[in-house]
């Protein structure tokens, strides 16, 4: 399935060490981006978010924001 994190895999598999990110002087790799997009992904699951389910968000801007908006699209919901 193609979603959010199909690019970020693609590059985690390619150059897991490459900067993904930046933010507030936080650098992220593509490996830890999956990684943490992956885990994001398992935590919704086990709360019962699953494909077709929809996740709504209010927080500032971070890389937590991010993490969580590829966790969801991994799992399939949106």
């Amino acid at each position: 399935m193609i979603n959010l994190t199909s690019f970020v895999a693609y590059h985690a598999r390619r150059a897991p060490g490459r900067e993904a990110m930046l933010y507030a002087g936080e650098r992220i790799t593509y490996g830890d981006l999956i990684d943490r997009a992956e885990r994001v992904a398992g935590w919704l699951q086990g709360r019962g978010i699953g494909p077709g389910a929809v996740v709504a968000v209010l927080m500032k801007n971070s890389a937590a924001f991010i993490e969580l908006a590829l966790g969801t699209s991994h799992c399939g919901a949106v």
